[in-house]
């Protein structure tokens, strides 16, 4: 027989079955929906009518059980009740386990389905009486277990992995090899991995799936794509276009006549512009290709856990390349079972807090800034932030001397740790310790971003910010140290040409002064050891180029040679030698015929340590007293004074920090000064401001520390024990009176700290410049 026949069955089959598991969901919700109903008795005589034309016995018999069900069903005999949604749902199974059987080894395979044939033969003389559902009987192993939802097709690991290592078959230190390999970057499943180290055969996986009812991915179903006869009319149009270009370029090069070249090249170039995006067109597939399996999952894992769900779904027509799509199948799936089994509370619960018993779950698509956006959003508990906590200093996967520091945003990041769960115990559902971190992966490894928002008592949502595509993007092509490198656009905020002298140094970390914050800076010429130097540059360049780039929520500037243009690439795979790097996501090919590397954004931020650092110098969460007043949040400047006083300055208050040599200060009548930026910038000690004392004079020592402050033209530098960090919290502020300049107090970095009102502590000491400035309730931060 034509196999292309009994593949083009296959592929219709898998679809039509995809379509029939949407309605039965739905038909357990709404019995009365006549339409879903006939549509799912259409699927199935289809597919048991086909089977003998080929001769499919036992995919026709099993086919034909569940026929006869659903023709009582259509005519009315007998009603769906949850039982019968189960079983019909289990036929859906059994019948993508003999198709997939069919296409990988062209057999029905050995398993035996005369008790699922049973069961569905018994319903029909149910005459809509509702039953409680069998148990599965204890010989029969085969048989699928209704509330329980298998991984996601395609996957190995989890539960399959394990049965493996139980039984002897795989050992367990190939596991944990596999797995470190995984975490070093291998973007392979660990299944994979093992095929390939020799622990596991191929043929060991696809058996062990298919006696689990977990048939891999349809191969066949995953090569074919549907394109519109439209689209394929545009570009047989195109090609024709491009030929007839290509002949008039041929004409004038053999000529030698080149004056009507120019014009046709740029023919040539709009032409090829609309034939490359016909070509992405047809590689564009609807979100809902992802999300139709979404319904059956969500009323399996909500079985399997006690809960009542109701899916949302909107947006499922926005389209996206198809390795993008199936890229984040796994991330989604993932998300939608955690939400489910650890956001949406059980039935008791919600009504004891007041809530319709009844959870939401809802799944949104939409395009957004040339990205796509697919929002995971549950109205459960939201993320308990405590037990997060617990969990992870439990586990020591948060260092016990980090945790003071860490904000709630912080503590929240956590859950994408490995090994992190706060499930109680390991269930089919949740409990090892393995998704949200791969989940974070899996999205930053296409170039997306993941982001989360949870309110206590309210829900939580999950948003991942993707591509479109992956085979053409757009992109910043810059240099440094005489190697060209490509930036992904998606990445990119801001193009910044900035003075050399204009970077300053905060605990020795280079940083910018970028709209009112402090910009970390990573100079590519040091993270990649290239060039003369490691710096911003040649010696003796006086300004930088500095993009702006934003990466897991971290904003830092990459200090580079010199910008050279921004373009579409073609992404290609890096070698094998380059797949280990961490700052590296792939390679393209210019113009002019060289390769260019493609920075990974995200794994750039991560191994300069520039996200690490971001988290780090965010202010730990506030323990004020009772009812403190709480402003909303600003980045801070801590300063010591002394040993033991601390105060924070609004970040809008400080233009520069900087370290000025003590023997730089000289007297202007009874003044330090120093010759700053062609002028003469007055320098005050803050702690002198503040209690009226000495002032600052040159004396040996350190050098000193100095915030500078500008209001207008006028400019003065204050001299503070030693410059901490920045800090970004919402403060619960106790205000204070009688102290001139300070707006109150609060804790910070589980220490008491003043913040101050530097306009009004200086218009308050009559400070020349600055005596006019009066601070109206001073800036709050």
């Amino acid at each position: 027989m034509d196999e292309n026949i009994v593949n083009e069955f296959i592929v219709e089959s898998h679809e039509s079955l995809n379509q029939v598991e949407g309605d039965l969901v739905a038909l357990e919700r709404d019995p009365t929906d006549r339409k879903k109903l006939a549509g799912v008795f259409r699927a199935v005589h289809t597919i048991k009518g086909t089977c003998g034309f080929f001769g499919f016995t036992k995919l026709e018999s099993v086919a034909h059980a569940g026929e006869n069900l659903l023709s009582q069903l259509r005519s009315g005999e007998i009603a769906v009740n949850p039982e019968i949604a189960g079983a019909l749902l289990t036929l859906v199974d059994a019948l993508r386990e003999i198709l997939t059987c069919i296409e990988r080894m062209r057999s029905e395979g050995k398993r035996d389905y005369s008790a699922l044939i049973a069961h569905l033969t018994r319903l029909q003389d149910a005459a809509g009486a509702p039953q409680t559902p069998a148990a599965p009987a204890p010989d029969d192993p085969n048989r699928a277990q209704p509330g329980v939802a298998a991984p996601p097709p395609g996957t190995i690991g989890g539960g399959l992995l394990d049965s493996f290592v139980e039984s002897g078959r795989l050992d367990p230190d190939a596991v944990k090899l596999a797995a470190q390999q995984q975490r070093l970057g291998d973007p392979r499943r660990i299944g994979e991995i093992l095929v390939d180290h020799g622990a596991l055969k191929p043929q060991d996986i696809l058996e062990a799936l298919i006696t689990r009812g977990e048939s891999p991915a349809s191969l066949i179903k995953e090569s074919n794509i549907r394109v519109d006869v439209h689209v394929l009319d545009l570009l047989m149009n195109l090609v024709g276009e491009l030929v007839l270009a290509r002949n008039q370029i041929l004409q004038y090069v053999t000529s030698k006549d080149y004056g009507a070249l120019p014009a046709t090249t740029q023919r040539l170039n709009l032409i090829t512009t609309e034939l490359q995006e016909g070509i992405m067109k047809t590689r564009m597939q609807p979100i809902a290709n992802l999300c139709n399996k979404l319904p059956r999952l969500v009323r399996d894992v909500a079985a399997a856990c006690g809960r009542e769900v109701r899916l949302e779904m909107d947006g499922i027509d926005t389209e996206l390349d198809r390795t993008v799509i199936e890229a984040i199948r796994d991330p989604l799936t993932h998300l939608v079972r955690n939400a489910v089994d650890h956001g949406i509370e059980s039935p008791e619960q919600r009504a004891a807090r007041g809530k319709p018993v009844e959870g939401t779950l809802a799944v949104r698509a939409f395009h957004e800034g040339g990205k796509v956006i697919l929002e995971v959003s549950d109205d459960g508990g939201g993320l308990d932030l405590e037990r997060i906590r617990e969990r992870a200093l439990g586990a020591g996967l948060v260092p016990a001397e980090r945790a003071p520091s860490m904000t709630d945003r912080d503590w929240v990041n956590v859950i994408f740790t490995p090994g992190f769960s706060t499930a109680e115990r390991v269930t089919s559902v949740s409990g090892r310790g393995v998704g949200m971190d791969v989940v974070r992966t899996n999205v930053e490894r296409i170039g997306g971003t993941i982001d989360v928002e949870s309110t206590p008592g309210a829900g939580t949502s999950m948003k991942i910010c993707i591509p479109l595509t992956l085979a053409i993007i757009p992109a910043l092509l810059v240099s440094a140290g005489g190697e060209r490198y490509a930036i992904p656009q998606v990445n990119l905020l801001e193009l910044v040409k900035a003075q050399v002298e204009d970077i300053a140094s905060v605990y020795d970390a280079p940083v910018y002064r970028y709209r009112e914050i402090l910009l970390p800076l990573v100079f590519l010429r040091g993270t990649l050891r290239i060039g003369e130097a490691t710096g911003a540059g040649p010696a003796g360049q006086k300004a930088v180029h500095i993009a702006v780039l934003n990466a897991e929520g971290v904003t830092f500037g990459l200090v580079v040679d010199e910008v050279l243009a921004s373009q579409e690439i073609v992404v290609k795979p890096l070698a094998d030698s380059l797949k280990q790097t961490a700052v590296f996501s792939g390679a393209t090919i210019l113009g002019d015929g060289r390769v260019a590397l493609i920075l990974d954004v995200p794994g750039l931020a991560r191994h300069s340590g520039v996200a690490a650092s971001a988290i780090g110098s965010r202010a730990a969460a506030p323990h004020g007293p009772i009812e403190p007043e709480h402003d909303p949040a600003q980045t801070l400047v801590l300063f010591r004074l002394r040993d033991n006083w601390r105060v924070a300055i609004p970040l809008s208050g400080v233009a520069r920090l900087e370290e000025l040599p003590r023997a730089s200060v000289e007297q202007v009548g009874d003044r330090g000064v120093v010759q700053y930026r062609g002028g003469l910038m007055p320098l005050l000690s803050l702690i002198d401001l503040l209690e009226p004392g000495a002032t600052v004079s040159a004396r040996a020592g350190k050098a000193l520390q100095v915030v500078v402050h500008e209001s207008g033209h006028a400019r003065i530098g204050l001299v503070v024990d030693e410059i901490l960090e920045l800090v970004e919290d919402e403060i619960a502020l106790n205000e204070v009176r009688g102290r001139p300049g300070v707006v109150g107090s609060s804790v910070i970095r589980g220490r008491a700290t003043d913040l101050l009102d530097l306009p009004a502590l200086l218009a308050h000491a009559n400070v020349p410049g600055f005596a006019a400035a009066v601070a109206e309730g001073g800036p709050r931060p």
